[in-house]
């Protein structure tokens, strides 16, 4: 005997949404970037950029807020912020050469992986908490490296390595828009 097997369809909505999702990752990738030249090059954009990659982080958490709640959504957006101020922090910790704020920032940023990571794992059983703190750790380290690498006058490198970041943007965006689509085709 044959099985038909069941079919799980989206709404052209739904769909959208989880495109939407796997972009964001990559755009914050570039708005990071483009932040990390302002301020490392003095250029007066930095404020410009910056509220572009909040922007981004905003409209991640309103593709968030049908599926997982208001409330699930505001929370994952201020972590997301939190995580944004967090990266200009170092830079400008890196531009005053302040080891000590380096490091107390490093170290509020793997917390902030670590406080993310637990919320998407608890939200979508689709979504693994030690599988997005790798994917979250991996992102920061080579974040760093470029930000070191920038701070260095090293621009070769941080070509290289923002090619690293963006493959790993795209890394997250597929596991998130997978997380993602399995949520609403299968529960």
């Amino acid at each position: 005997m044959i099985r038909k097997q069941q079919e799980q369809c989206l709404n052209l909505a739904q769909m959208q949404m989880i495109i939407n999702s796997r972009i964001y990752w990559r755009l914050r990738a570039v708005w990071l970037r483009a932040m990390m030249g302002s301020l490392y090059l003095h250029l007066e954009t930095a404020e410009h950029v910056f509220a572009y990659m909040m922007n981004a982080a905003h409209n991640l958490t309103e593709i968030m807020a049908p599926f997982f709640g208001r409330e699930v959504s505001e929370q994952f957006n201020q972590l997301l912020t939190q995580n944004s101020i967090l990266l200009r922090e170092l830079i400008e910790a890196q531009l005053s050469n302040d080891s000590e704020e380096i490091s107390r920032i490093v170290n509020s940023l793997y917390q902030n992986n670590r406080e993310r990571a637990a919320l998407l794992n608890s939200i979508n059983p689709f979504w693994n908490e030690v599988q997005w703190r790798n994917l979250m750790d991996t992102n920061l380290y080579f974040t760093l490296q470029q930000a070191n690498a920038l701070a260095s006058g090293d621009y070769n490198n941080s070509v290289f390595l923002f090619d690293r970041l963006m493959a790993q943007a795209d890394l997250m965006g597929d596991y998130f828009a997978y997380g993602l689509y399995s949520y609403i085709t299968v529960l």
